[in-house]
């Protein structure tokens, strides 16, 4: 397993969050990626009708290492 999981999976979040408020900012007709994020909040909540959406948390957790024993 790669020693740096847990800063490829954040990277990965990063920029996929901010793929889809480019998205959006395109589609709302807003003119920067912040104003997105002001409208919308930091996990881009959108509301319609008492329910709601948002961009997933991650909870990045580096996976348990596995030790393989070979008997002799």
């Amino acid at each position: 397993m790669a020693s740096n999981y847990s800063r490829l999976v954040a990277r990965t979040h990063y920029f996929l969050k901010h793929s889809c408020a480019l998205t959006i900012a395109s589609k709302m007709k807003l003119k920067t990626i912040k104003e997105v994020f002001k409208y919308y909040g930091k996990n881009l909540t959108i509301t319609v009708d008492d329910k709601s959406i948002s961009f997933a948390l991650v909870i990045i957790k580096k996976p348990k290492k596995t030790i393989s024993h070979k008997s002799v």
